[in-house]
């Protein structure tokens, strides 16, 4: 793994993003930090001790408290050959509800899409087996690269990024909420700002998921071919890297994934 001894460097790129958090940040208690001294990274947890549980970007990106999501995340899961999956934990999440999801010893392991009902796994990151400053570093690079405002924002079915859009029409979100679409596409609606409410984030992937059985899909950069459950795909890029060029996970899908 190439490193840069250098934790500054994605430090200033998340900065850069991000200059300071939104108002509202939530402090964290010190039993929290201390649950999770030896979980998650001291990298992240120096985000918690500096500003606390923060919206960032006007609430396009949100670091989380972990327990919050765990039954939400352990519930869209639960039907996946993931579902046993041990320590992991939502790090963070988007506007539109996106939950990105770190396990111990690997990193950035699966992401969940409730807009898409699609739980995308990273395979390379799977095989990982990554000592303590090993994992440090993922984190630096996860926060400073991984979270950038073009990541974070969710395209309509034109390509279009939704975010600035969203803000303008509905407003800033609370803690609890998250941009969603009031008829889900797999019930015919659209993938426009027309069908864009606010609603409760919880609420919303409990229905999503009692809806349709959410997809499971897998990036793999080191392998030409994945088959899982009987859905093909074929990754160059890996989907999220693809969806990363693209401007939209919901076009990377459709790029990627055969269904026979």
């Amino acid at each position: 793994m190439k490193k840069l001894n250098d934790k500054a460097h994605f430090r200033k790129m998340f900065l850069d993003n991000y200059p300071s958090p939104d108002h509202g940040c939530l402090p964290v208690d010190s039993s929290v930090i201390k649950k999770y001294q030896d979980i998650l990274p001291q990298e992240l947890l120096m985000y918690w001790k500096q500003s606390g549980w923060c919206s960032y970007g006007e609430g396009l990106l949100w670091l989380v408290n972990p327990d919050e999501y765990e039954s939400t995340m352990r519930g869209y899961l639960e039907h996946s050959p993931y579902g046993q999956r041990q320590n992991i934990f939502v790090v963070a999440r988007s506007a539109f509800g996106e939950f990105l999801i770190w396990e111990k010893n690997k990193g950035n392991i699966m992401n969940i899409f409730p807009l898409s009902n699609l739980i995308m796994i990273q395979a390379v990151v799977d095989r990982q087996n990554l000592s303590s400053e090993e994992e440090e570093f993922e984190m630096n690079r996860f926060i400073g690269v991984d979270l950038k405002k073009i990541y974070m924002d969710t395209d309509d079915s034109r390509d279009q990024p939704l975010f600035k859009r969203s803000l303008k029409k509905l407003g800033r979100l609370q803690p609890n909420e998250m941009y969603g679409y009031k008829l889900s596409p797999n019930l015919g609606g659209r993938e426009s700002i027309t069908n864009l409410v606010k609603v409760d984030l919880l609420n919303y992937y409990d229905i999503q998921r009692q809806l349709v059985t959410p997809e499971v899909a897998i990036s793999d950069t080191e392998n030409i071919m994945t088959h899982l459950e009987q859905k093909i795909i074929k990754p160059k890029l890996g989907l999220l890297e693809l969806a990363k060029q693209l401007g939209s996970v919901s076009q990377a899908c459709k790029t990627m994934v055969y269904k026979p």
